[in-house]
């Protein structure tokens, strides 16, 4: 019995140890080459420990890196990627070039892109187990009621969207898709959690309001689920 442990032991402290010798940092890295001695300006004022490995050699915790000159960091459990990740441009912390989770190595949950020097995401995207099952632009659109032609979505099966301005955000668009189709009613909210529009794809309606909830218009889609329509923000027609 003794010996059957101990041989055990022996391949438990080689399994993490062998791939730390022979280029650990490639097997589950589906979006940045890793770089373990990175470290950035917001890693020399953090005060917990990062960029850590165990007794067997396999990453945990809290990791910073530098890709394509931009700094950002990302978590590892048992050396596999698990928890939030973000990416930065270089020389700002205050805009993002990318955010969103790992789950056992792959990409879980949302995840948010950034264009340099914008503050609010171009698109967000909702992973299961490494696949895209929806996406949503989000910066470019925010302006607009939002439409079957601003989703992007892989499935047939009935499917909620719940997309935020980012992470930790507020709510930025909500409604159901079946069978890739909008149904029922569709919302589209500011930045303060007001409601901007709602689509009744029911009625066939486009009602826009102000940040006190009054209609300044109504439109009709025409039973179309194409749409792209804005108007002035806040400007009531008949107050002109």
């Amino acid at each position: 019995m003794k010996n059957i442990s101990r041989g055990l032991l022996i391949l438990i402290l080689s399994s993490c140890g062998a791939e730390h010798k022979s280029g650990q940092d490639t097997a589950q890295k589906p979006v940045h080459k890793q770089a373990d001695t990175a470290q950035t300006k917001s890693a020399s004022t953090d005060t917990v420990a990062y960029n850590q490995r165990d007794q067997l050699g396999c990453k945990q915790g809290k990791w910073f890196y530098q890709f394509q000159g931009n700094d950002g960091y990302q978590y590892w459990k048992n050396d596999t990627l698990n928890g939030y990740f973000r990416q930065w441009y270089k020389d700002s912390t205050e805009f993002l070039v990318i955010e969103g989770y790992y789950k056992n190595g792959q990409f879980d949950g949302l995840q948010f892109r950034f264009d340099a020097g914008v503050r609010l995401p171009r698109t967000a995207f909702f992973y299961r187990e490494g696949k895209v099952l929806w996406s949503v632009f989000v910066g470019p659109e925010a302006i607009y009621t939002m439409h079957i032609k601003g989703i992007g979505i892989s499935t047939d099966d009935s499917t909620f969207i719940d997309c935020p301005y980012g992470i930790n955000q507020k709510t930025f668009y909500q409604g159901w898709l079946v069978n890739k189709k909008p149904v029922g009613i569709h919302k589209n909210f500011r930045e303060d959690g007001t409601l901007r529009y709602d689509i009744n794809y029911d009625k066939k309606m486009i009602y826009h309001y102000d940040r006190n909830g009054k209609i300044l218009r109504k439109v009709s889609t025409n039973g179309s689920y194409d749409l792209s329509i804005t108007f002035p923000e806040e400007e009531d027609p008949k107050t002109k």
